[in-house]
């Protein structure tokens, strides 16, 4: 998501649009019996009608989802000072600390995403070799939401084990910084998404997700025929300038020793 990138921050308004389009491509894919597992910026796109289309299915891992009820409604570092400026210029509402860390974000994610990947957006259950289930999704789109609005993945470093250090011992390392302004909704559901696998937001099926109070007022049933906030502008149906350029790489993912299990079991 490009947009991300030139924007820096949303609004919650903007996030809560956005995040509840990729909250309904998850559930699609989930429908279909699969877990996304590599869910990130970078892999929604927003089509010309500035709806979220979800891409890159490499990882996709087929497992048998029973359906819940649920009873509820639905120049690298001697550059970092002057981007840290720039940005803070463009958000005044952001802290200095903040500017910075974005700053330092944006410097590592041209290095980061494209050579190795990024473990930014990987549930803590998928290091742990231990088995999970599709509600590593719901963490991922957690992870998202919270780059959305706060400037930068919750558990980012310069280094993609330290990030995955920082996800494992997420109960000492999330930390919702109190300059970013957020509703308690806001907070709320950040924390709900990015918690243990067994008391997260999902765990009993997409209504708990939809009938969250950050929520409140969205008519999911027309959300993919509302006016998104943003409609890129597309000079031709060759116009790529909204795409980055980067060399494919491997993914960073665990590799698969087949513990992955449907929440059945």
């Amino acid at each position: 998501m490009t947009l991300l990138m030139d924007k820096e921050i949303f609004s919650e308004e903007m996030s809560r649009f956005f995040i509840a389009e990729t909250i309904l491509a998850i559930e699609s894919v989930h429908n279909l019996n699969y877990i996304h597992r590599d869910l990130k910026p970078d892999n929604l796109i927003i089509g010309k009608d500035g709806h979220i289309k979800l891409s890159d299915f490499g990882l996709c891992k087929h497992v048998e989802i029973k359906s819940k009820s649920a009873n509820m409604n639905e120049q690298m570092r001697s550059d970092l000072s002057n981007v840290a400026k720039d940005i803070g210029a463009k958000n005044p509402a952001l802290s200095k600390v903040q500017a910075n860390k974005r700053a330092e974000y944006i410097r590592n994610r041209q290095l980061a995403f494209s050579t190795v990947g990024t473990p930014d957006y990987i549930a803590p259950e998928v290091f742990g070799q231990q088995g999970y289930s599709e509600t590593v999704d719901w963490w991922s789109a957690g992870a998202i939401l919270f780059e959305m609005m706060v400037g930068y993945p919750p558990f980012f470093s310069d280094e993609p084990s330290i990030t995955c250090q920082k996800i494992l011992h997420w109960k000492k390392t999330l930390n919702i910084p109190d300059e970013s302004n957020l509703s308690p909704e806001a907070k709320d559901l950040l924390k709900r998404f990015l918690c243990d696998a067994e008391n997260r937001l999902g765990a009993n099926g997409v209504g708990e997700i939809k009938a969250h109070p950050f929520f409140k007022g969205l008519d999911w049933t027309k959300l993919r025929q509302m006016k998104s906030p943003f409609i890129p502008i597309i000079k031709d149906e060759e116009d790529c300038s909204r795409f980055d350029d980067f060399e494919e790489e491997d993914p960073f993912w665990p590799v698969d020793d087949g513990k992955s299990e449907s929440p059945s079991k």
